[in-house]
Parts: C-alpha cells; structure tokens; sequence
C-alpha cells in the first residue's frame, strides 16, 4: 500500500504556499551562478556566438553551444558602453561683419560673391 497523503487547503492559503516556494527559487537561483547561452543571453544567438568565437567573455564549450556566466556577460556589455558627453554650449553668435567694411557687409547679405579667373 502507497503512502498518499491528500492536503485540502483554502485557496489564499495555497496562493501563499505557492508565492512562498517561487520567492525560495528565485532567492536560490539569483545566489548561485547563473549559465546563459545564445538564446537566452539577451544578445541574440548570432551576436553571442561571434563574441563567444572571439574571445569577448569567458565562454565554456557545452555540447555544440557555448554557455558563459551572466555576471561576465553583464561585466562585457558594461565595458562596452560609450560614455556620454555632457552637452555643449551652443557657440556664441558670430558678430556681423562691421559696417564701415562695404565687401564684408556685402558678402554677408549675400549681394557679393567671389569668383576665381580661370587661367
């Protein structure tokens, strides 16, 4: 004779049981290290498989597929972010060519254009 043990709870109480054992899980998986391979890195399967073939993080080789730990995963792509300039000052407008020097007043406004002589 088997030993079945049948367990009636409420519904909350099972809800809670169930919440319980997912926080326990993800508490366990996010202290161990996790393996990611091309499919579930984020990178997309092409993109893991080149950096995996050059060398970009530490990769192991299971099966025909690399697997390399999500902490160097994160610690490359982190290396890899171009860092933001602050943003520049719009330059000062150029002061309008003075106005007692008529060529430079004229090519300024546009009436003027230099023309080169061909030889």
């Amino acid at each position: 004779m088997s030993d079945t043990v049948v367990v009636v709870v409420e519904r909350d109480e099972l809800v809670q049981l169930i919440e319980a054992a997912l926080r326990s899980a993800i508490a366990t998986q996010v202290s161990g290290v996790e393996w990611v391979d091309a499919r579930s890195s984020g990178l997309g399967r092409r993109l893991f498989q080149r950096l995996a073939r050059e060398g970009a993080f530490p990769t192991f080789k299971r099966g025909r597929s690399y697997v390399a730990k999500r902490s160097d995963l994160d610690a490359y792509i982190e290396s890899q972010r171009v860092p933001v300039d602050p943003p520049q000052e719009p330059e000062p407008p150029q002061p309008p060519p003075s106005l007692h020097d008529p060529i430079a007043a004229a090519l300024a406004a546009g009436r003027l254009r230099v023309v080169r002589k061909r030889p």
